[in-house]
């Protein structure tokens, strides 16, 4: 098995620090775009871990390349009548190539550096017909836990379909095209339009609709990942339509006016965490997509997919540093029924409590919300959390919050009480928004990947559309634990 592909191996690769490679992949501090578009584009090339799943079309854009079943069966017919696959080994073909390994028709090997024929290319290591060794694209998409490679897309490479090289067979190049490693379909070179474009759906519906219940530009994160999201849509063919669910639709069980299910392929929430009303829009027959969910036991009965960040993992290692720095006595702040990922949040907050042998002290959890308000302002919130945080007889050593605009109402609060941070209490929150690296002192964070949700959504959401009998899946993003100065932190 090939190393691991580490952000110094893409910074190396780039001739660029590691820090302006950690910044382009965690979305943060200030990059040029072209910049952060070169390291994520090289970052899918060589096959790093957050974009695993991600395949580079023809035009060398980063989209999406789903593979229909005809075409799965066609590339496992030819993969299967290929020469056997021979891991770590380069075989030279035909006349030597100046500085080239090369394979013909051997099947496409991570790491192996291939290419069919005698195509004289000095100092160039050439992927056997449209694959690139070291780039792994997610095919199949239909299998929860697991992920199944291809490898296609040629980055740095401009090859054409047609383009024949001096001394290789009509048939061998053919044959190198088709193979890859035996037993995993194999992606089909993508016909790419003059616009850039990939082809329309062919059933006409060719819709998106983003149903929510909220302004998005309120979001902690769903702004960067829907403009991610709709950039692989439109590689793939799809436009995007928001729909604006308010508590009238709601009450009356209603869909948007503005709501055309006729042209609509796929349905994706954010921030819908009504369960009936949820359930109304999974009995639609459309493919649907949550990105977090309701906070409810019930949520696995919701027939949709369902995409959420991970909420634990950072916590409990947030928690253990705490631990090892001398925190015993732990709070929380953060309606824990508004959503699954507050929910989650809390859990981990117990879970890791419980793992290291101290006491949840029940205290200092501020769980609720103002008694009789569905939706509070930001004073309104700030004003149950400051009678509660008057009510408490000390302070917690630290305080984790659900997200970072809770952390920054806290800090609000603190600031009329008197209460310092980091001096007499430390604050961390979720989301690393990008107001949680200007406040005073800036904040603590667990980073969302969100364009990395953008992508998975979509991988999601068009695997379900083309195999709607697949079973209903959960899929969790991975997370980044960023320690600033709300924690007596300095870096970051």
């Amino acid at each position: 098995m090939a190393d691991r592909v580490t952000i110094q191996d893409i910074a190396d690769a780039l001739g660029v620090s590691r820090n302006t490679v950690s910044k382009a992949i965690n979305n943060t501090g200030i990059l040029a775009d072209a910049t952060r578009e070169k390291i994520l584009q090289k970052a899918v090339e060589m096959g790093y871990k957050q974009f695993s799943y991600v395949t580079l079309v023809d035009n060398g854009a980063s989209g999406l390349r789903l593979q229909s079943p005809e075409e799965q069966a066609r590339a496992q017919a030819s993969a299967s009548a290929a020469i056997g696959a021979q891991t770590g080994t380069q075989a030279s073909a035909g006349m030597g190539q100046t500085g080239t390994a090369a394979s013909a028709g051997m099947g496409v090997q991570t790491g192996t550096q291939a290419s069919a024929g005698m195509g004289v290319q000095t100092g160039t290591q050439a992927s056997a017909g449209t694959s690139q060794a070291g780039t792994l694209a997610s095919a199949g998409m239909g299998q929860a836990g697991t992920q199944a490679f291809a490898a296609i897309g040629q980055t740095g490479i401009q090859a054409s379909a047609a383009g024949v090289q001096t001394g290789i067979s009509t048939q061998a190049r053919n044959q190198a095209s088709a193979t890859a490693s035996v037993g995993i379909p194999a992606v089909a070179p993508v016909p790419v339009s003059a616009a850039g474009l990939l082809p329309k759906p062919v059933d006409g519906k060719n819709v998106i609709a983003l149903f929510t219940t909220m302004f998005l530009g309120n979001s902690h994160f769903s702004s960067t990942m829907l403009d991610k999201c709709q950039r692989e849509l439109s590689y793939l063919g799809y436009s995007l339509t928001m729909h604006r669910v308010n508590s009238s639709n709601r009450r009356a069980m209603t869909l948007p006016y503005s709501f055309d299910p006729e042209a609509t392929a796929g349905i994706i929430c954010i921030e819908m965490f009504d369960m009936k009303y949820d359930e109304m829009l999974c009995d639609l027959g459309i493919p649907v997509l949550f990105v977090d969910m309701p906070a409810s036991l019930d949520v696995g009965a919701l027939k949709a997919d369902k995409l959420i960040m991970d909420n634990r993992s950072n916590i409990y290692l947030f928690m253990e540093e705490m631990v090892r720095r001398g925190k015993r006595h732990f709070g929380f702040i953060g309606e824990i029924r508004h959503c699954m990922s507050f929910f989650e949040r809390y859990l981990g907050m117990r879970e890791a409590l419980v793992m290291m042998g101290l006491p949840c002290e029940e205290e200092y959890y501020v769980t609720e919300n103002m008694e009789g308000v569905e939706s509070p302002t930001s004073d309104q919130y700030q004003l149950y959390v400051e009678n509660s945080i008057r009510g408490m007889k000390q302070l917690p050593d630290v305080f984790l919050c659900a997200n970072d605009f809770i952390a920054l109402d806290t800090l609000q609060v603190f600031r009329r009480l008197g209460i310092t941070v980091p001096k007499d209490v430390w604050l961390c929150g979720f989301d690393d928004s990008p107001e949680s690296r200007v406040v005073t002192p800036r904040l603590t964070s667990i980073h969302i990947h969100s364009q990395i949700m953008g992508y998975s959504a979509v991988n999601l959401l068009m695997s379900r559309i083309r195999e709607p009998s697949l079973n209903y899946r959960t899929t969790y993003t991975e997370t980044s634990l960023i320690y600033r100065e709300s924690t007596g932190d300095t870096q970051a």
